[in-house]
C-alpha cells in the first residue's frame, strides 16, 4: 500500500486519465499548441525538467477531460443494448449496428446479461430493497471484491481501465478529427476514421468482460458459500 509522501498512480488513473492524456497532449499540440501552450513552453524552453512538468500536468488535465466527455459513451452503449433487446424497435439501422459486430461480441452480450440477473438474484437475498435501489449488481460486485477479495478485485479494476483507456482514446480521435477537418488534412482525417472503428469494438469488448468478469466472481463466491445469502433483502 502506497504511503502518504509516495508518488502513487493507479492503474485505473494511468490508463484511463494519464496516458490518454499524453497521447492527446501529443497528437494535439502541433496543432493547436502554439494557441494553448505557447507561453509556458517559451518559458521552460530551455529546462527538460520544466518542459516535461508541463506536458505531464497538461496531459493529467487532459486526461480528466477525455474522461468526463467519454464518459457519454457509457450511457450510449447501454441504451444501445436496450434497444437491441426491444421487440418494439427492429429498424434497420439498429439490426446493421448488430451485425457489424462480431460473433463473438454477441456471444459476450449474452454471457453479460446472464451473469447480470444472477447477480441481481443473488442481491436479493443479502440486500434490503433500499439498498439495492442506492447500488447497481456492478457497483456492489466491486465494492464487495474490492473489500473482501482484493486480488479478483485488481482482475477486474485492470480490465475496467483498459476500458476506459480505449474510451478516452475514442474521444482523443474525435477531437483530433475535428482538428484536421478545420485544417482540411484529409489523409489525417481518414486515418482517424479508420481507428476509431477497432478502438470502440475493443472498448466495448473490455467494457463487457470488466462487468461480467465482476458478476462471475460474485456468482462464484455465492456458490462456494463466501457470501451470506441468507433471505435478509425484502
Amino acid at each position: 500500500m502506497a504511503k502518504p509522501n509516495d508518488f502513487y498512480v493507479g492503474i485505473l488513473s494511468f490508463f484511463a486519465i494519464l496516458l490518454p492524456g499524453a497521447i492527446g497532449v501529443a497528437l494535439l499540440n502541433p496543432l493547436v499548441g502554439s494557441f494553448v501552450l505557447a507561453d509556458i513552453l517559451r518559458i521552460s524552453s530551455r529546462d527538460t525538467t520544466a518542459l516535461w512538468c508541463v506536458f505531464l500536468t497538461t496531459a493529467y488535465f487532459l486526461g480528466h477531460l477525455l474522461f468526463l466527455l467519454g464518459s457519454g459513451l457509457d450511457s450510449s452503449t447501454d441504451a444501445l443494448l436496450l434497444i437491441k433487446k426491444s421487440r418494439d424497435i427492429p429498424g434497420k439501422f439498429v439490426q446493421g449496428l448488430h451485425k457489424l459486430k462480431w460473433q463473438n461480441l454477441r456471444k459476450k452480450e449474452d454471457e453479460n446479461e446472464l451473469a447480470y440477473q444472477a447477480v441481481k438474484t443473488i442481491m436479493q437475498g443479502i440486500l434490503k430493497a433500499e439498498e439495492r435501489a442506492a447500488i447497481n449488481p456492478y457497483q456492489w460486485s466491486r465494492a464487495l471484491l474490492t473489500t473482501l477479495f482484493p486480488t479478483a478485485a485488481t482482475d477486474v479494476c485492470t480490465l475496467e481501465a483498459e476500458s476506459k483507456f480505449f474510451r478516452s482514446l475514442l474521444v482523443v480521435l474525435a477531437l483530433a478529427f475535428v482538428v484536421f477537418s478545420i485544417r482540411l488534412m484529409p489523409w489525417p482525417m481518414l486515418t482517424t476514421l479508420l481507428l476509431s472503428l477497432p478502438c470502440f469494438i475493443r472498448y466495448y469488448e473490455r467494457r463487457l468482460k470488466s462487468t461480467t468478469q465482476s458478476y462471475i466472481y460474485i456468482i462464484s463466491l455465492a456458490h462456494l458459500g463466501k457470501l451470506s445469502t441468507s433471505g435478509t433483502g425484502k
